[in-house]
């Protein structure tokens, strides 16, 4: 089945994001052992849109955050699967 994807929005807190004076985060996207997709979210990007394609899987999808310095850097997401 195609054209599935994970459909989303992510950000940091605006009085953190408004500094830019933090790191990078990254949210990785993994089925299985395999990474589908990486989204990188830099300050003073707000409460931006993401979009990652999927293919099917036997398993579920997991979402992985990251960040260099992980000081200030808590994150905030969602996301839905669409067809």
């Amino acid at each position: 089945e195609g054209g599935k994807a994970l459909r989303g929005h992510g950000s940091i807190h605006w009085t953190l994001e408004r500094e830019r004076r933090g790191g990078p985060v990254f949210l990785e996207f993994w089925l299985g052992t395999m990474q589908v997709g990486e989204i990188r979210h830099e300050d003073g990007q707000g409460w931006a849109r993401f979009e990652v394609p999927l293919q099917e899987s036997p398993g579920g999808i997991e979402v992985r955050v990251r960040t260099p310095v992980a000081a200030e850097r808590h994150f905030c997401w969602e996301g839905v699967i669409r067809k």
